[in-house]
């Protein structure tokens, strides 16, 4: 069966695939039969994809399409050209424009079995190419074709979901070969950053004006530390700032009977002390903080990994 417009022409050697495609099973959908109103270049691809015995999965990997786009083709959707040419690629086919003949007018002799009628000189007019379309895009969608779509739609989902499974095997075989590697270094960070925190603590004067500095991409130094309010029991605070501080409860107790942590902070020292509070840990606090501290989430979640890989070898 040829196609008036244009032609399929085999590839040329020069321009053959380096890469073979796969003989596979043939999935169940590729067995489907075609519905007549496929568009007749998309009748000659499934013609062709069955001479060669090729799998629409592989042809659809090798083309960079997906396997819904070709089972649509069976049905009520005409491929695009650049689709098209990408899977007659695949098959070692190209399209090409011919000049056609009087017997390729459609209606003549070789028919192309679209079931269109000619005008004047043997070409399709606009008319019947709109009535044509019009039509196709009215058909209803049949159950059947439901079917097939659902069915390409979960072959795809498989397909991906073993994908994602392969890298994640993959990364976590990663981890395992390079776990010792990856303690170690964890290791010598530890000690070099215990190693700059005992000489910012020995040396207190070389950070008092400016209190942090920035010294090859690490934050070092010191800061204040923004205090927080400590007691004993919550409870007894609440009933001695009712008692001690009257009129000042809905400002320093929440609802619920809770301490407002923040406003306390700003009492001072003798209101604190009468209701049995205090500021602590208001002292400076040594910073270390390197630019990119990324690295700690990336750490971790290889740790994770590292840890579930180590549970399955066991």
């Amino acid at each position: 069966m040829s196609a008036p417009a244009s032609a399929l022409q085999r590839r040329e050697p020069g321009c053959a695939r380096t890469t073979p495609i796969l003989r596979r099973p043939h999935p169940k959908h590729d067995a489907r039969p075609i519905a007549p109103r496929a568009h007749p270049l998309a009748r000659r691809f499934f013609e062709l994809l069955d001479e060669q015995g090729i799998a629409l999965t592989d042809i659809a990997e090798r083309a960079g399409l997906s396997v819904a786009t070709l089972v649509k083709w069976k049905y009520r959707h005409a491929p695009t050209v650049v689709a098209l040419e990408a899977a007659l690629n695949a098959l070692g086919y190209r399209l090409a424009i011919v000049k056609r003949k009087a017997t390729d007018v459609c209606g003549g002799a070789a028919c192309c079995g679209c079931g269109a009628s000619t005008g004047a000189g043997g070409a399709r007019s606009t008319e019947d190419d709109a009535m044509t379309e019009s039509a196709s895009d009215t058909t209803p969608v049949t159950l059947r074709e439901i079917g097939e779509l659902c069915r390409a739609y979960a072959d795809a989902r498989e397909a991906l979901e073993e994908v994602a499974e392969e890298i994640r095997s993959e990364q976590r075989a990663a981890v395992r070969r390079k776990m010792y590697m990856l303690n170690r270094r964890i290791a010598e960070v530890s000690a070099a950053k215990d190693a700059l925190r005992e000489a910012v603590t020995s040396a207190p004067a070389l950070f008092e004006k400016p209190r942090t500095r920035a010294i090859e991409g690490v934050k070092v130094g010191y800061r204040k530390m923004p205090g927080r309010v400590e007691f004993s029991e919550e409870s007894k605070v609440i009933a001695r700032i009712r008692a001690r501080l009257a009129g000042r409860e809905a400002e320093l107790i929440r609802i619920k009977e809770r301490l407002d942590l923040g406003a306390l902070k700003k009492l001072n020292g003798p209101e604190l002390a009468t209701i049995g509070a205090r500021i602590v840990d208001v002292d400076d606090e040594i910073v270390i903080a390197a630019a990119a501290d990324d690295l700690d989430k990336l750490v971790d979640a290889l740790l994770a990994d590292g840890e579930d890989a180590s549970g399955e070898a066991a």
